[in-house]
């Protein structure tokens, strides 16, 4: 064991590394109470504008499952419905679809305009 405290030191340095790579001192983080006003938010923007580029993405891959491989829910009303001819029903299931998308991109937006003012500007200087 005596090797241990080696890999301990490299973990520490890697973890200082990824520390200041992500502009967080983590100690000071948690020996300040936890004051959240020490973070760089720049990157939430991002993930956020990334989840709600994502949700059309994820909708249209739950609409397909459901079509193809459901056996109950509104993928299948929708094939159900195709099948025999009552479009009525095949186009509340594709509204649901589409009211169930505009809902989630609408409230990622305005999640992702609270942390607007964190967003990294064009051309801005470090």
């Amino acid at each position: 064991m005596a090797g241990g405290n080696g890999y301990v030191r490299q973990i520490l340095q890697k973890i200082e590394k990824h520390e200041s790579l992500a502009g967080v001192d983590l100690r000071n983080l948690y020996l300040s109470g936890m004051d959240l006003s020490n973070l760089d938010l720049r990157g939430v923007n991002l993930i956020l504008t990334g989840l709600r580029l994502g949700v059309g993405r994820g909708i249209v891959g739950v609409m397909v499952g459901e079509l193809y491989a459901a056996t109950a829910g509104i993928g299948f009303m929708i094939t159900v419905a195709g099948a025999t001819f009552q479009t009525d029903k095949v186009f509340v299931g594709v509204f649901i679809f589409a009211l169930s998308g505009m809902f989630l991109v609408e409230l990622l937006t305005r999640v992702e305009k609270r942390f607007d003012k964190w967003r990294p500007r064009v051309g801005a200087a470090e």
